[in-house]
């Protein structure tokens, strides 16, 4: 059945349209043109000039609600995530394992495999960070689990995780060429970090298949006067996405912008979000707008994506425009998962959410339908 939106500020991904109406059917966006246009039987809500925008995907977060990927992998962890993700405005989410044992890895492929099967919400597949990591820029993860990337364990793991592991983070200067042929050969999407590798290291990953980089400014190697590590790397190639952390406490705003300013549409935010887990392996504390482990390294954020949005627009100079790309538009450019644009345009999915001007979250579409916020 149509259904219509009217009086939006609409944010498509491309452009803004003010005083636009918006058309969809079953899951897929039909049409949006300029609400003074609209035709009498166009019946619908008004939204007086709130904002309509692409919802958000974030390729790199751990739990939510209370659940942690790390230490459980099951399918409750899954749909607290989701549920979690929602409150936030986003609708389509890579779960992420850091650093852990092969059984946990097995687990956790089995685990989102399962999910894929049962079309759980928003699931993308699996972003394994780690193992293939430098211990020396390890941030939260554990030394005892870091691998060497030999080709036959890298083999076991990607054979068996086929179609469920989406991403690898890894880190480019201990992987052989004949891996990272491997690796290309895969189709997953490689990104550099937890590394520590120098700018000729870097730029020999970017050259050799890695696409992006992990949350970029943390753990890895940083630009110097003489060295200008994976961050000058990262700034400097002519291809490659970057991540980034939008809470002010993984990095200065004033970075944000530095990094906005150079890599353009190449710079995408994810949230990095863990949640509080006393017990386990991973076991993370509530910090101050943050979260950390045991020893009070910082190991994960506690911001929403709208909230990254927000702080992009008010602390680091960005417009809400690009600011709402960085959370959906760029991300969907690098995962290249077919019918995932980012976008609001006709034939698109119609995964949108609806905010006002204090940044709160009105609706959640996912698929065309209403996702009611307080379940």
């Amino acid at each position: 059945m149509k259904q219509v939106f009217h009086h939006a500020t609409l944010y498509s991904g491309d452009q803004i349209f003010y005083d636009y109406s918006l058309q969809w059917d079953g899951i897929k966006i039909l049409s949006f043109y300029p609400s003074s246009k609209a035709m009498h039987h166009d019946q619908g809500t008004d939204l007086k000039g709130k904002i309509l925008s692409p919802a958000f995907i974030d390729l790199q977060l751990y739990g939510g609600k209370g659940k942690l990927f790390n230490n459980q992998q099951n399918l409750e962890t899954l749909k607290a995530i989701h549920e979690q993700n929602l409150e936030g405005g986003t609708t389509r989410y890579m779960v992420t394992l850091s650093t852990s044992p092969r059984e946990t890895i097995f687990k956790a492929i089995d685990t989102v495999r399962e999910g894929m099967k049962q079309k759980l919400p928003g699931l993308l597949g699996l972003h394994l960070e780690g193992p293939f990591i430098n211990a020396e820029k390890r941030g939260a993860h554990f030394e005892e689990w870091v691998q060497t990337p030999e080709l036959p364990l890298v083999k076991e793991y990607l054979e068996y995780g086929k179609g469920v592991i989406k991403m690898m983070t890894l880190a480019p200067e201990k992987i052989s060429e004949e891996v990272f042929q491997y690796l290309n050969d895969s189709g997953i999407i490689l990104t550099a970090g937890h590394s520590n590798a120098n700018y000729d290291e870097a730029i020999s990953g970017f050259n050799s298949g890695i696409e992006s980089v992990t949350h970029l400014f943390n753990a890895m190697s940083q630009l110097g006067s003489r060295e200008p590590g994976l961050v000058g790397a990262s700034l400097d190639h002519h291809s490659n996405f970057a991540s980034i952390i939008p809470d002010g406490i993984h990095v200065s705003f004033h970075n944000i912008r530095l990094a906005k300013k150079i890599l353009g549409n190449r710079l995408f935010l994810i949230t990095d979000s863990v949640t509080e887990s006393p017990e386990g392996p991973y076991k993370f504390f509530k910090g101050e707008n943050c979260y950390v482990n045991e020893s009070g390294t910082l190991a994960g954020s506690s911001i929403s994506m709208l909230q990254g949005v927000e702080n992009c627009v008010k602390k680091a100079g960005i417009s809400l425009a690009e600011a709402l790309r960085m959370a959906s538009t760029y991300p969907a450019k690098l995962l290249r998962e077919p019918g995932i644009t980012g976008t609001l345009r006709p034939g698109s999915l119609a995964d949108f959410i609806i905010f006002n001007s204090d940044y709160k979250i009105e609706s959640v579409f996912y698929e065309g339908v209403s996702i009611n916020l307080e379940n």
